[in-house]
């Protein structure tokens, strides 16, 4: 039996605002370039917080696809 392996890159990030924790991002970059990035969003946050946390959440996306060499033009 040969041994088989897979290179996968992952990424963590934290939304903080004030002190308070948002939200927790997940990244993956897999071995065949495809790219998973997910948040945990924590419950009952006010406007501002959303605000504050979607800003977060969409520069960590563009991090991770930049760095998996995704074009990002969104």
């Amino acid at each position: 039996m040969a041994l088989e392996t897979h290179k996968t890159i992952n990424f963590n990030g934290t939304s903080t605002l004030g002190g308070v924790m948002l939200a927790q991002f997940y990244g993956t970059i897999n071995s065949d370039g495809s790219v998973n990035v997910n948040e945990s969003q924590m419950d009952k946050l006010s406007a501002s917080e959303q605000e504050a946390e979607q800003k977060d959440f969409d520069a960590f996306r563009t991090m991770v696809k930049e760095l998996a060499g995704e074009d990002h033009g969104e």
